[in-house]
């Protein structure tokens, strides 16, 4: 088994009830990954591609593992199906719940079925805001530059809306 490292999930919604859909999406991943988080704060973020759709919640989470990337792929693929996630006929449409790998250490990753570090996240505001408050000085390892300074570049100038107390328990709910 390899030496653990840090993992950085990003994880949105816009179906339904987006706030159930990510607590539980994070509940089933602590559970499969054998894994406590570290959490971002949530975000609200307006669609980035296909724009006829709900405004959507994003955030971030953060651990350490030794999993191989292909079973951390199988297992986040997996707990979007347990969440609810069906396969969509529009590409970057509407979603249940949205599960990206991020970061696996300083590991690059170029051949199917996955990217990682994921491809696009240095140009996604929805996914470095989030980073920046659990990881900001993480450094990805093929741009060699830090979250912080990744947002510094970013042509993504989306304002973002945190949402406050997401993560705080309800009172009179064990959630």
């Amino acid at each position: 088994m390899s030496a653990k490292r840090i993992i950085a999930l990003s994880i949105g919604s816009n179906v339904g009830d987006r706030e159930a859909n990510i607590k539980k999406a994070v509940s089933i991943l602590e559970k499969d990954l054998h894994s406590r988080f570290k959490k971002s704060p949530v975000f609200e973020c307006p669609p980035m591609y296909y724009r006829e759709q709900d405004v959507f919640y994003n955030c971030c989470v953060s651990f350490e593992s030794s999993l191989p990337a292909l079973e951390l792929h199988k297992i986040t693929r997996s707990v979007e199906k347990k969440a609810g996630r069906k396969k969509s006929k529009i590409d970057k449409g509407p979603r249940v719940i949205d599960i990206d790998i991020i970061f696996i250490g300083s590991e690059i990753i170029t051949e199917e079925p996955f990217t990682v570090p994921h491809m696009d996240m240095q140009n996604r505001m929805f996914v470095l805001k989030p980073l920046e408050c659990i990881i900001p000085d993480f450094e990805h390892p093929a741009m060699q530059m830090t979250v912080r300074e990744l947002i510094e570049e970013c042509p993504d100038g989306t304002n973002l809306k945190k949402v406050k107390d997401f993560w705080k328990k309800k009172k009179g709910s064990n959630k």
